[in-house]
This record gives structure tokens, sequence and C-alpha cells, in this order.
């Protein structure tokens, strides 16, 4: 994703390692501000924090996969009729 930084990338992928390992969003939040990792705004974890960053960034994989989808073009058939004068 290159919206975001290579920080980013890294807390995403750290907290989503710790939620497939069975944490739980406060759990992972406490993980978080115990090791001192901050949000990208410099504030504390919270569990709603943690859970909208999991569902930002897999609503944005389905979002660019929908967009980077390639579509067959298909032509219509219409026909033209003359109206009277």
């Amino acid at each position: 994703m290159d919206r975001y930084s290579d920080e980013q990338k890294k807390i995403h992928d750290y907290i989503k390692s710790l939620h497939e390992d069975g944490y739980g969003y406060r759990k992972i939040s406490k993980i978080l501000n115990d090791k001192g990792i901050k949000t990208h705004k410099g504030n504390l974890w919270c569990n709603s924090t943690v859970h909208s960053v999991l569902k930002r960034y897999k609503d944005r994989v389905q979002r660019l996969e929908i967009i980077n989808q390639n579509y067959e073009s298909e032509w219509g058939r219409f026909t033209i009729k003359k109206l009277k004068d």
C-alpha cells in the first residue's frame, strides 16, 4: 500500500499477527502501549483504534482489488430511429 509509511506497515503487520494469534483488541492495545508504540498521531492505543486499523486496511485492500480489476468491454445493442418531422 503506497499510502502507508513503512512504520505504519510494520505496526499493522504486528497488530495483524497478534490478532491472528488469538489476542483481542484490548490485549493488543495494552501490548502496544506497554512497548511504547504510539499511533501515527502520537496517541496511546485503545481497543477501538486497533479494530479500526485492521478494518480500514482490509477495506482498502478490497477497494483496490475492485478498482484494479480488468473489465471486458461490452457493446450494447441499440438502434437509431428517425423521428417524424
